[in-house]
Order: structure tokens, then C-alpha cells, then sequence
């Protein structure tokens, strides 16, 4: 103290004493410390409910959609995490397609080494009735169908592969079948998991606090409105677990908090055992803990209230969803009665074809006017009674063309050989059944100059129809599609085909939905494509177009029949109007990928290899290295003969996700398997340049 004001302090009267001390406050002001903040802009949170499921035999979960809302509004509040970098999944929007996403959302999101994850699951878990590997129950999930299941290990892998520093995972589930938040596959007991499948020690970012060990449930406490580990959860991060008042709550001080509340809550009022686990190790903490969580609440923790009211949502909920089984349902009849006709039909060929001989030459007279020649011949008849004959299209072109217009122009006079061989035969033209293109590519190249575009094609026409019954068998039938193959070549020079009008079976549910005709590209659009669009119209350059080498001569020819990539919603919707086209709507785009017969993927319903896709190729974006040249992947086509609908790059469609978000269909070079299904779905701003993501364009006849 100044001496002065000692002197005043021991000299004056009351008033001079209470003038001293309130200047002395004044003075010592600055000395005191600044309330906290946090503020977390490069963290992001993902955060999934799950009360009332899909599947009647299911049980509800009572208070896990209200847990997710109450986590979420915590993490915006008290975390400090933009309200934009949280998604909310409760109920019907957590699908087993929604968690399948999970990882490229993540991916396009967390771009920065500082940041940060948290993921909240409350709902039920249930183990492999074989492996007892733990698995997540999305909405439309069923325990006795483990494919409609979401493994704790595909969650970790997509954790593990983002550039964050932490990365937290709170589960409000249990794995062991015995009660609570678990469910069994029928046939199947409860049992004790162990620690090291729920979360194995072999994971180097992700921190995993569950609330139950692996032979305990997870409880609901109805004193709170929650699920016991969720409600400490909240408490916790609202300021309870801030035992060294310093305001702010870090994942050291929040695991013993819960810990502690859980296990004397559930011992002293709902006489259970029940223990959260920290995982790989409570030793973490001392490595990885000591970031802020959360800031605390000045006083303490405050309640929070729900955002609907939970008995009149349960009540239309419970109503709309009863209506959604009654349709599901009777889809589901309509669909096996297809299925049964189709399967019919299918033994009824191959035993027709069993009947053939494995190959008939063909010995009926040329069409008049062709001959069997170097550009056009007549091949064989196979057993399935097809007509099969091989052209050459070549197309000269110069040093200032495209080679992709004189590739289309190439393969659309191979084509037109064809037509003519099925017109001479008295065959209606256009009507190819299968096709074939055996090799491609410029001759005689050099310095291009004068050189040729040379496509060998190979395709499949119906029989004579003025040969004996002995000798005709009718060209194949197929469900899908149920048009013959058309193409057209667009403005830009790339080839289109046509996708007939009619029904055909869409989304995760195999809705029957009927679209007009379309035609669609057969390949994305290329770099070499997009150069010309920026040549003629004074369009930017997409992102990573210096830095993927498209400038350079070097790499040209290497990368000019790759998909152009670092093109927003803006871009794609420029391109395609500027050739008197349009991005197609989803509902077209799934089409075009799987036919008419409601197949997985656009090559079947086998899984995905990297025969058919380019895919699960990581995370990092080199030089466009990691993509593959448009139609390279034959095996991959869809039943129109497009290519590349599944894998390489996302690919923007018109449709909207919401009213700030489009919808991306097909997968990337870095997305997973699960990616590959022609139903799957991805949703993300116009304006994002990402390096997975392209196009192709549609068209209307």
C-alpha cells in the first residue's frame, strides 16, 4: 500500500477511509484476471440420437434424441463450435447411408492440423453374433442383418485418416446385449465384451469415453430427463468438471467428474453397477487431455431445456412412422413379386441357351455393299444367338483439335457401320443389343499435325430374320434397360447416352419413381474438356489446377483425359449451360447408374473392386495422380454403358440437399466402399472446391 494512502487510512475520519479503499480498488483493477473465452473455429462436431427405430422389434430408446440435442447446444454454447460446423443426426436423418458419409463429410470439413473432433452416439449398440465385434444401430438398422449394421472399426478408420489434432468420442451405448442401450441379433446372449474390440489400443488420435464397461448397461436416469452418462456428460462440461475454477473444462478434468458422478449416481439410486471407461487408457490424459473442452457456466451447471415438446413429438412420430412401416411393407411385397417374374425369366434363358451350341457361324450372305474388310466385318453368332460384327471409325484431326471431339466423332462413325450392317440385314437400325470398344487411341501421332483418331469397336446386332427356326434364336431379352443403346454427341464434343423414359427403382429404400427420357455424358468431363470451356469463355482455373500440373507439357497428356476436379456447384452449372446442357437431377443420376433392376452398384451387386472403381486411394491429392482416365474402368460401366458412376470424383447434381447445400452423388478416389452404392448420398456447399469433387452433364431431347 502507497504510504500516503496509509497515512490518509490512519489519520482521517470514516469518509476519508472509505475514499482510500475505493481508489486503491480502482488501482488494482487491471491486476485482476480477464473472464475466459473459447472459441474453437476449427472444430467440428458430429452428434447422433437415436430414440424410436425403424424396426418394431427394436426397443425404444427414451431420452437419446433429446441427449443429442442437449450435447449440441452445449458444444455451440459452451465449446465454442460454429453452429455450422455441427451436424445433428436424431432419429429417421441417422440412416445407415447417413453413417456411411460420415467419413467424407469429415474429410471435406477438417482441413486444418489444430483441429478438433468430437463425436456423440446415444442409441443402441449391439455385437456380431459371430466376431462380437461392436457395432453402431443406425435408424434403419437390424441386429439380425449385419450389413444394415455401422462397425465401431469403420468409424475409427474414417477418424483416424483426418488431419486433427483431438479427436474425442463420447458413446452413450453398451455393445454386451444385456439391457439398456443394447440390442442382440435374435438367437444371440448377452455376454462380456472386451475393452480392447469396443476401442483397440492400436488407435493414435482418437480419445474414446464410453459409458459402460464391457458386461455393464447404460442407464437412463429419469430424475434428470437423460441417459446417466449423458447427463454427467452435460453437468460436467457446463463447469462441474471444473475443479480447478480456472473457467474452462478440459477432457482431464471432465473424464474423473463423469467417472465419479456415474458410478455413485447408479450405486446409490438405481442400485446397478455402472462404470465409464476411457479408452485406449485413462493414461492418455496426461499426453492428450489437457486441451479446453468447454467453458464453464458462471454459478455451475444450469438445466437445459428440450427444443420440442418430447411427449407430442413421440406421438406424431410414433403416427408417422407406423405409416412409414405400412409402406415399407408393402413396397417390400412388391418388390419380392418383381424379383420372383425376373428370376423366372432369367432360368428360362439360360435353359434356352443350354439348348445352343457354345458358338453357330455365321453363313447367311454379306449385306449388299459391305464386305468383310479391314473397317467392317462380320464376326460369329453366339450361343445367345447374337449377331456379333466389328468396325473401325477414323477421324483425322490437327495439331488446334480436340482429340476428344474427334474421339466421339471416331466412335460415332464405328457406330454408324454397325447401324448399316443391321439396316442391309432387314434388321429395324439402332437396335444394338451389346457393344464393345477393343482399342482406341490416336495413329500415326507425332507432333499431331495431320494424324487419325482410330476406334476399333465390336457390337452385338439381332439375327437374320429370314434365316430357318433351326437356325434363328431371338436376340436376348433384357429388364434393364429396356431401351436399346443410343448416343448422341454433345456441343463440347463428348458422347451422351440416352436413358430411356420409364420407371425404375430409387433411393435406399427402392422407391418406384418413373422420369422422362435424358440423355446423360457417358464420361465425366475431362481437363482437356474444361481447358477448352476456359479457352472460349475466360473462365477461372479450378483449384489445384497449377498445382496438379495441368499447366504443365510435361503432364498434359497424362492428365488431359482425367476428370477435372476444383470445380464448385458455379463452375459445373456454367460448363454444361454454356454447351446447351444441365447438371442432372439425382434422381437421374441414379438411373443412369442402376438401370431399371434396382442392382447395388452400377455393375450389380457385387462388391466394389478396383477393376470397376477408383476408390479408398487415402486422403492426399497429388498431381491428379490419384485418378484415372474417364472410361478406363470397362468393368465398371453402368447397364447404359456409362462410366465411372461410381468412384474417381463426387459429381454435382442440380438437386438440393437443403435450402444452402446440393447434393453430390458416385463416390471419389478417396472415399470408401460404402461410397460405391449407387443410392449413396453427399451434401455440400456450391461454392466448395474440393478435390474430389467433378461433374458430367445431362441433357434433354
Amino acid at each position: 500500500m502507497p504510504v500516503f494512502a496509509w497515512s490518509l487510512l490512519s489519520l482521517g475520519g470514516p469518509s476519508t477511509r472509505s475514499l482510500v479503499l475505493f481508489l486503491l480498488l480502482i488501482l488494482a483493477a487491471p491486476c485482476l484476471a480477464a473472464p475466459p473465452d473459447l472459441k474453437q473455429p476449427n472444430a467440428y462436431a458430429v452428434v447422433i440420437g437415436i430414440s424410436q427405430y425403424r424396426e418394431e422389434g427394436i426397443p425404444k430408446v427414451v431420452y437419446a434424441a433429446k441427449d443429442a440435442e442437449a450435447i449440441a447446444q452445449v458444444l455451440e454454447k459452451q465449446a465454442g463450435i460454429p453452429k455450422s460446423h455441427i451436424k445433428l443426426m436424431i432419429d429417421g436423418k441417422a440412416t445407415g447411408s447417413d453413417f456411411h458419409k460420415l467419413g467424407d463429410w469429415l474429410k471435406i470439413k477438417v482441413r486444418q492440423a489444430d483441429s478438433t473432433v468430437y463425436l456423440y452416439y446415444a442409441g443402441h449398440g449391439t455385437p456380431d453374433a459371430k466376431t462380437s465385434e461392436p457395432s453402431l444401430v443406425p435408424w434403419d438398422g437390424d441386429p439380425d442383418f449385419p450389413n444394415t449394421l455401422y462397425p465401431l472399426a469403420t468409424l475409427y478408420a474414417a477418424l483416424e485418416q483426418l488431419p486433427a489434432a483431438n479427436i474425442v468420442v463420447w458413446l452413450d451405448s453398451c455393445f454386451s446385449g444385456a439391457e439398456g442401450r443394447s440390442v442382440l441379433a435374435k438367437g444371440t446372449r448377452p455376454f462380456r465384451l472386451e475393452m480392447d474390440k469396443l476401442a483397440p489400443s492400436a488407435l493414435k488420435k482418437v480419445i474414446v469415453m464410453a459409458a459402460a464397461t464391457g458386461k455393464q448397461m447404460s442407464s437412463d436416469y429419469d430424475k434428470a430427463g437423460h441417459g446417466l452418462f449423458t447427463h454427467a456428460v452435460l453437468t460436467g462440461l457446463q463447469g462441474g468438471a471444473d475443479t480447478d475454477k480456472n473457467g474452462l473444462v478440459t477432457l482431464q478434468e471432465l473424464y474423473p467428474y463423469v467417472k465419479r458422478q456415474v458410478v455413485d449416481t447408479a450405486a446409490e439410486e438405481l442400485t446397478r453397477e455402472q462404470t465409464p471407461v476411457l479408452l485406449p487408457g485413462e493414461e492418455v490424459l496426461a499426453t492428450k487431455g489437457g486441451f479446453p473442452v468447454a467453458l464453464a457456466i458462471p454459478g455451475g451447471p444450469v438445466p437445459l431445456k428440450p427444443t420440442v415438446s418430447l411427449s407430442q413429438a413421440e406421438q406424431e412420430l410414433k403416427a408417422l412412422e407406423e405409416q412409414e412401416r405400412q409402406v415399407d411393407e408393402q413396397a417390400k411385397q412388391e418388390t419380392l413379386k418383381r424379383q420372383i417374374e425376373k428370376k423366372k425369366q432369367e432360368i428360362e434363358q439360360k435353359k434356352r441357351k443350354l439348348e445352343l451350341a457354345k458358338v453357330m457361324p455365321y453363313e447367311g450372305a454379306l449385306p449388299e455393299g459391305l464386305s468383310n474388310q479391314s473397317d467392317a466385318k462380320v464376326l460369329q453368332r453366339d450361343a445367345s444367338g447374337c449377331l456379333w460384327v466389328e468396325t473401325v471409325g477414323r477421324i483425322p484431326f490437327g495439331r488446334d483439335d480436340s482429340r476428344e471431339q474427334a474421339r466421339g466423332k471416331a466412335l460415332s462413325s464405328a457406330r454408324a457401320r454397325a447401324v448399316a450392317f443391321e439396316s442391309a440385314l432387314g434388321v429395324v437400325p439402332g437396335r444394338i443389343m451389346m457393344e464393345k470398344i477393343m482399342q482406341e487411341g490416336p495413329q500415326d501421332a507425332g507432333s499431331c499435325v495431320n494424324c487419325q483418331y482410330v476406334v476399333h469397336y465390336k457390337a452385338c446386332v439381332v439375327l437374320l430374320p429370314e434365316q430357318s427356326e433351326a437356325q434363328a434364336v431371338k436376340a436376348p431379352s433384357y429388364s434393364t434397360p429396356k431401351q436399346q443403346v443410343v448416343e448422341m454427341i454433345g456441343k463440347d464434343g463428348a458422347p451422351m447416352r440416352l436413358v430411356s423414359e420409364g420407371e425404375f427403382l430409387y433411393g435406399e429404400n427402392n422407391k418406384r419413381l418413373s422420369l422422362p427420357a435424358f440423355y446423360m455424358d457417358q464420361y465425366e468431363v475431362t481437363t482437356a474438356l474444361y481447358a477448352e470451356f476456359m479457352a472460349d469463355t475466360g473462365w477461372k482455373a479450378p483449384e489445384y489446377w497449377k498445382t496438379g500440373g495441368i499447366f504443365s507439357t510435361a503432364t498434359w497428356k497424362a492428365h488431359g483425359q482425367k476428370p477435372v476436379v476444383g470445380v464448385d456447384w458455379h463452375d459445373a452449372d456454367a460448363y454444361c449451360r454454356y454447351y446447351g446442357k444441365r447438371l442432372p437431377t439425382e434422381q437421374e443420376w441414379e438411373k443412369a447408374a442402376r438401370g431399371t433392376d434396382g442392382r447395388t452398384y452400377p455393375w450389380g451387386n457385387d462388391a466394389p473392386t478396383s477393376q470397376q472403381a477408383n476408390f479408398n486411394r487415402g486422403t492426399i491429392f497429388q498431381d491428379y495422380e490419384v485418378l484415372v482416365n474417364v472410361g478406363s474402368l470397362e468393368d465398371g460401366k453402368s447397364p447404359y454403358g456409362i462410366y465411372d458412376l461410381a468412384g474417381n470424383v463426387w459429381e454435382w447434381t442440380s438437386s438440393d440437399y437443403d435450402s444452402s447445400r446440393k447434393v453430390l452423388r458416385g463416390g471419389s478416389w478417396s472415399a470408401y466402399a460404402s461410397n460405391m452404392r449407387s443410392a449413396s448420398r453427399l451434401d455440400n456447399t456450391p461454392t466448395d472446391r474440393y478435390n474430389g469433387i467433378g461433374f458430367r452433364c445431362a441433357k434433354t431431347p
